[in-house]
């Protein structure tokens, strides 16, 4: 994994890794981020002698690469999230790779175009704590909407920004952390209509639960994660078609998905409408981290078998 990954869900799934390779000698190696970060690493800077290597994400995999310390002999497994760049960046690599673990459809489907042979790729979304989300269904509701997302500008800010604005008597919480960065921030809390939470994970499932309707607004996502936390928690999702959203969301609510880059009619309409649906029992059991270490440790025997 990455040193910029500390404190992340990348970092978290790791040690859920880790935790679970009882029948493997396994070591996390952090590989820097960038040279800010070189001075942070102790012990490894080169992959030691191994079975098999596991990348947490496919940058990280070309970053080793050209720095020489890749074998095309040594089988090796890695985690493509979200396109960060041109997929065909990645296709070197790809080729070099036994097994591909891949968000979503559309990833996969991306790939397939790209030349890199479907039966080495697994469409393996990040998993939930499935247990810790379903037990939260029967919380009272008393907010409406709630986002749950960092500050990045493929969040889009500013539609969620002029949501908020557009609809006065939604009450809206916003759940994350760094937004003291946006430009409107300040203009936000003055709004009787919204909430800003700093992301509490102990509190999560909760303030999560709280609320009706899930929304996510990106440009671009693997996931996103929240979105399955959300439906086995009992929301219901309004969110732009990016991601695992096709893959993931019943078909009873698909009418829910948007475009990305959604008019705010179109979307303050959906949310009007998903506020008067009834709590979903979404089973979202098979995106669990159970399955989700199954799936890994058929990957890893098959490439080592």
């Amino acid at each position: 994994m990455s040193t910029g990954h500390r404190g992340w869900a990348i970092e978290a799934l790791t040690k859920l890794l880790l935790g679970n390779l009882q029948n493997f000698k396994s070591t996390k190696i952090e590989v820097p981020q960038n040279r800010r970060h070189l001075r942070s690493i102790k012990g490894f800077m080169y992959l030691p002698k191994a079975d098999l290597h596991f990348f947490m994400q496919q940058d990280l995999l070309v970053d080793c690469f050209n720095r020489g310390w890749i074998s095309d002999k040594n089988p090796l497994i890695v985690r493509y999230t979200h396109n960060n760049k041109e997929m065909s960046n990645y296709k070197q690599v790809f080729q070099i790779a036994s097994s591909i673990t891949t968000e979503n459809s559309t990833l996969k489907k991306e790939m397939v175009q790209l030349g890199i042979e479907k039966e080495k790729i697994n469409i393996l979304p990040h998993p939930i704590n499935w247990e810790l989300f379903s037990s939260v269904k029967d919380v009272n509701k008393t907010r409406d909407v709630i986002f749950v997302s960092n500050f990045y500008k493929r969040k889009r800010p500013d539609i969620i920004a002029d949501l908020i604005r557009a609809n006065p008597h939604v009450s809206f919480t916003l759940y994350g952390k760094n937004w003291e960065c946006f430009p409107l921030f300040a203009e936000l809390l003055e709004r009787p209509n919204f909430q800003y939470l700093s992301f509490n994970y102990h509190e999560y499932a909760r303030v999560l639960a709280k609320h009706r309707v899930f929304c996510s607004v990106s440009d671009i996502e693997g996931g996103p994660v929240p979105l399955l936390e959300s439906l086995t928690a009992g929301l219901i999702p309004v969110v732009t078609d990016t991601g695992y959203a096709r893959d993931v969301i019943p078909q009873n609510l698909i009418d829910y998905i948007v475009p990305t880059s959604p008019e705010i009619d179109l979307l303050s309409r959906k949310i009007q409408v998903a506020l008067k649906e009834k709590s979903q029992n979404v089973d979202t059991f098979k995106y669990g981290e159970k399955r989700f270490i199954e799936a890994i440790m058929e990957s890893i025997h098959s490439c080592i078998a």
